[in-house]
């Protein structure tokens, strides 16, 4: 798995091996654009699934999450408002 061509898988897995790794981007200004946490889940894949998908619960686990209201836009697509 090769999240950015900076970042070589071996390199990753043992960065994960440590703990959560968060990628910052930044727009041109040098401000922050977004960020993408990546974690290694001991779990199958079904669960881990499961628990992605189930957005409502998601301030459970997520620290400063005030916030996840869902919205059913369709049985494929889901619309959902975080608040931090």
């Amino acid at each position: 798995m090769l999240i950015c061509p900076d970042v070589h898988a071996q390199e990753l897995m043992q960065l994960l091996g440590k703990g959560p790794v968060v990628l910052i981007e930044s727009n041109k200004n040098g401000r922050f654009h977004s960020a993408m946490a990546v974690a290694h889940v001991n779990a199958k894949p079904e669960k881990v699934w499961k628990v992605a998908t189930d957005f409502a619960h998601y301030k459970d686990f997520m620290p400063n999450l005030l916030i996840s209201d869902t919205e059913i836009k369709s049985p494929e697509s889901v619309a959902v408002t975080f608040e931090v």
